[in-house]
């Protein structure tokens, strides 16, 4: 159950690509195999949005959506147009990337297209190298604009592992998007400006509980059974110089869930189990936040006015590692705000799982991952 796997789930979106990454996917593809027709020089339009010419566009989607703040707005735009590239020089097969950590080439093929779901008549195309690394997998669209005198993008996707998990609908809220490098800051927010209220229309579609809807359990009230211990051994086995006790230690600190024993949820209520008793709480969505660290991943946001010390959640989706592997999400609660909880740089993903989740299967889940859990718990250190 490694919370260095997971991918966010679908959330359903009323409005169309256009809205939020300022314009349309673009059309198909062609029989070129080469990057020629990205040829150049283009920088991520994420770059852009701390910059304080943007408070302006931020104010203005802001002024169509009741409830949300141009902070709001920000933060939503952050997530979405997240890329760890912050920019790219094309020509051939060749790419530049240019990132925090240096410059790296990758030699690309055009392996063939596949539809982008939602969004009729338009395609990604799919380029694959030969070398291994966080950017093997490279799915784009054309080069397009939403007019003659409009900003000139293309949005893309990467990935280490494979095709599919880029193209599904775990990655729906993640659009990096790449502008032409002598792009400036002004025509960026011209660019947000004049789609304000569109884009607005996609941000007042806050997430709903139904994706959670169920009963769920403590991923750390397994964690003391003594039919954890083989698992502890095994991962301590493949680290260096770590010992059982080391690794449950680690492991409980890491899904510690501070009391919570299960949750349930139904609708729009939580209820909260901790300490022996359990609260019900009505929970609204407040759209969403990247997570550090995990491109195209995103923390939920949900508040309880009427709650105390869970007033404010962050949420993953509910996914699983493989098709055979045990259902379960990270949470974050508490009362200090959501800023304080999805920016916190520990290693803290308390886990929940389904109630009827036996510890035979936390065991095995923990020994088929024993080289990652070792490799990680060793880091922590």
């Amino acid at each position: 159950m490694s919370v260095l796997k997971f991918r966010n789930g679908i959330l359903a979106l009323l409005v169309a690509v256009a809205a939020f990454s300022s314009g349309g996917c673009g059309g198909g593809g062609d029989s070129d195999v080469s990057m020629d027709r990205w040829k150049g020089s283009w920088k991520s339009e994420s770059g852009y949005l701390k910059d304080s010419g943007m408070n302006e566009a931020y104010s203005a989607v802001a002024s169509h959506v009741s409830g949300v703040s141009s902070e709001d707005v920000k933060g939503a735009f952050e997530a979405m147009l997240y890329s760890s590239i912050d920019s790219i020089k094309i020509s051939g097969g060749a790419a530049v990337l240019i990132s925090n950590g240096g410059a790296v080439s990758y030699d690309y093929s055009l392996v063939g297209t596949t539809p982008i779901p939602g969004f009729d008549g338009s395609v990604w195309n799919k380029f694959e190298s030969e070398q291994d690394g966080p950017f093997k997998y490279l799915i784009v669209t054309e080069v397009h604009s939403d007019g003659p005198d409009a900003m000139k993008h293309w949005h893309f996707r990467y990935g280490a592992s494979g095709f599919d998990s880029l193209v599904s609908g775990d990655n729906s809220l993640w659009w990096p998007t790449f502008v032409a490098a002598d792009t400036s800051i002004e025509k960026v927010a011209k660019d947000m400006n004049d789609e304000a209220e569109a884009m607005a229309q996609f941000l007042s579609s806050s997430p709903s509980l139904s994706g959670w809807d169920g009963d769920w359990k403590s991923f750390s009230s397994y964690l003391d059974d003594p039919a954890m211990d083989s698992a502890y051994e095994a991962i301590a086995a493949k680290g260096k110089n770590l010992t059982a006790a080391e690794v449950e230690t680690a492991l409980k600190n890491m899904y510690d869930s501070k009391g919570v024993t299960a949750l349930s949820i139904r609708g729009d209520v939580i209820t909260v189990t901790s300490g022996g008793g359990s609260m019900a709480y009505d929970y609204e969505g407040r759209m969403f936040a990247p997570i550090s660290g995990f491109d195209g991943v995103f923390w939920y946001k949900f508040e309880a006015p009427s709650a105390s010390d869970q007033r404010y959640m962050v949420m993953t989706s509910v996914h699983s590692d493989g098709p055979d592997a045990m259902k379960h999400w990270h949470v974050r609660f508490g009362d200090a705000g959501f800023s304080a909880l999805a920016d916190r740089t520990d290693f803290w993903y308390p886990t929940f799982v389904e109630s009827s989740t036996e510890v035979s299967d936390i065991a095995s889940d923990f020994l088929a991952e024993a080289d990652e859990l070792a490799a990680m718990i060793t880091a922590l250190k």
